[in-house]
């Protein structure tokens, strides 16, 4: 698997050997990068982004190649933690590694991350951390999350404000008002939710 464009086209992106993570095809990648990328007039630079259930982190690591200013990734698997600073590493790139961080963490049990304005990391809920006046923690936020877990124990992702993309079977139905797009490709569909206010 490779990154698909951007800085940091061609770097192979190694995957995590495990049948609890699904790789993104690039096929899924690149039709998803388009919606995220069409979304913020195809101008990525200065976005945060939270890659909740990183895996290989192969979709965190296409947006910072595209330009983002910030990924933090997040997944509880070891071997997940250990595939995603290989890919960063991999990357070359000092910047990369200056504007990524991994963190080993349960993102359905625990609080969301939340960068300062200095990049940082302060512990605690998105919900009582002022970031900017009007502002929000994440631009995009990623939930690739295993297909088992239900929309409702998401509901404190889901709600985040920015882009969010679910990704979810397609067989499941997932309706929430904030929807503006869903792309279906075979078993897998993704869901793009916008903040209402």
């Amino acid at each position: 698997m490779r990154i698909i464009a951007g800085k940091y086209k061609g770097k192979e992106i190694k995957t995590v050997d495990s049948k609890a993570t699904r790789p993104t095809t690039a096929k899924v990648r690149e039709a998803w990068a388009s919606v995220v990328s069409g979304y913020f007039d195809f101008d990525l630079s200065g976005l945060r982004v939270l890659d909740a259930f990183a895996g290989s982190g192969a979709l965190g690591l296409e947006l910072l190649s595209r330009g983002a200013e910030a990924v933090i990734f997040c997944d509880k698997s070891p071997a997940a933690i250990k595939v995603l600073r290989h890919n960063l590493d991999n990357l070359g790139d000092d910047w990369a590694l200056r504007h990524s961080q991994v963190l080993q963490r349960d993102m359905l049990h625990q609080h969301v991350p939340v960068p300062d304005l200095n990049g940082s990391l302060l512990q605690g809920s998105i919900a009582n951390v002022t970031v900017e006046p009007g502002g929000q923690a994440y631009d995009v936020v990623i939930l690739d999350p295993p297909y088992v877990v239900k929309p409702a124990a998401l509901a404190h992702l889901l709600e985040l404000p920015g882009l969010v993309s679910y990704e979810h079977a397609s067989r499941s139905n997932y309706d929430d008002e904030r929807i503006f797009a869903t792309k279906t490709y075979g078993r897998i569909a993704i869901s793009f939710l916008r903040s209402l206010f």
